[in-house]
């Protein structure tokens, strides 16, 4: 049998499309039919029918996903560099990482010019999978994340990172700064503004929900976003505010004429892990990129003045 049907069985599995599979194959969609054909034959089944626009996995198909998947990483980790003869700087690879514009504006371009250096083949994609996170990296769509909250699913390894703590961003001239000559909110303030609430899952509540209940307290979320720098944006035009993590906020309060302030009650500090799948663990250019991105976060966090609790 041509071993190289079975990265075509792999991947139909998980795009459900020729088109697709053909695009990450690198090869024709004929090629890619054809290739479906010879499966076909091979196992004496559809493997997968047409639905719609789709292509489903029959009973047959299902049950092989398991022991395809064991062969194609037992064949993956027999020609994989071994960590003596691994060299980044002849590494051509392109990394997909998933997160939120924290990691993008905070250590993306530091890393970048790492990278440049000590790596200059290899690329990387940036990816917001949401709430798809684990399935995302299970399916191989990313190959590491980076975020506050993980599930708890079987494959996934999920590291704890850091802690970062947070304050308060709101636009200059905010009218519960007039008169002051130190900016400081009240709590009682502080629960009554209007606030932007940052949540790439897409969520509610939080961490500060949960404090300011302690408390007898609730505050109003004007909206929830997906991303820092848009709720950042939010503040600089309106009266709301928005707690963020203090790395972020002084690279961002500047460049949008933006002010931070304490908060005014003791939130937990957020805590930032990363994910990958636990089949890739022996995969030693991953593992090296996981170092990279721990070390640029870092100093990334260091250098923004942003304090965090290892």
């Amino acid at each position: 049998m041509d071993l190289n049907l079975l990265l075509v069985l792999d991947s139909l599995l998980r795009t459900g499309s020729t088109t697709a599979s053909a695009r990450e194959l690198l090869r024709t969609q004929s090629a890619v039919s054809h290739a479906l054909a010879r499966l076909r034959d091979t196992f004496k089944d559809d493997l997968l029918v047409r639905v719609g626009k789709d292509l489903r996995p029959t009973a047959r198909a299902l049950r092989l996903r398991e022991p395809l998947t064991l062969v194609l990483r037992g064949a993956e980790a027999l020609v994989t560099q071994t960590a003596d003869a691994f060299a980044p700087a002849t590494l051509a690879r392109e990394f997909a990482v998933g997160g939120t514009d924290f990691f993008e504006s905070l250590v993306l371009p530091p890393l970048m010019g790492r990278l440049a250096r000590e790596a200059p083949l290899v690329s990387l994609v940036m990816r917001v999978p949401g709430d798809a996170v684990e399935r995302a990296l299970l399916t191989r769509e990313i190959d590491i994340a980076f975020g506050t909250r993980f599930r708890t699913v079987s494959g996934v390894v999920v590291e704890r990172e850091m802690e970062l703590d947070l304050v308060v961003l709101l636009r200059r001239g905010h009218p519960a700064l007039r008169g002051k000559k130190a900016p400081k909110l009240s709590l009682d303030v502080y629960a009554s503004l209007p606030h932007v609430l940052v949540t790439p899952r897409g969520s509610p509540g939080g961490a500060v929900d949960v404090a300011l209940a302690e408390r007898g307290l609730s505050r109003r979320v004007l909206v929830r976003v997906q991303h820092f720098i848009v709720a950042a944006m939010v503040a600089r035009d309106t009266d709301a505010v928005v707690t963020v993590p203090r790395a972020f906020a002084l690279r961002v309060a500047r460049e949008l004429g933006l002010c931070t302030v304490e908060v005014p009650i003791d939130v937990p500090p957020f805590t930032f892990h990363f994910a990958h799948a636990l089949d890739r663990s022996g995969d030693v250019a991953l593992t090296w990129f996981r170092q990279v991105l721990r070390e640029e976060l870092r100093r990334a966090v260091a250098g923004a003045g942003g304090s965090s609790v290892t």
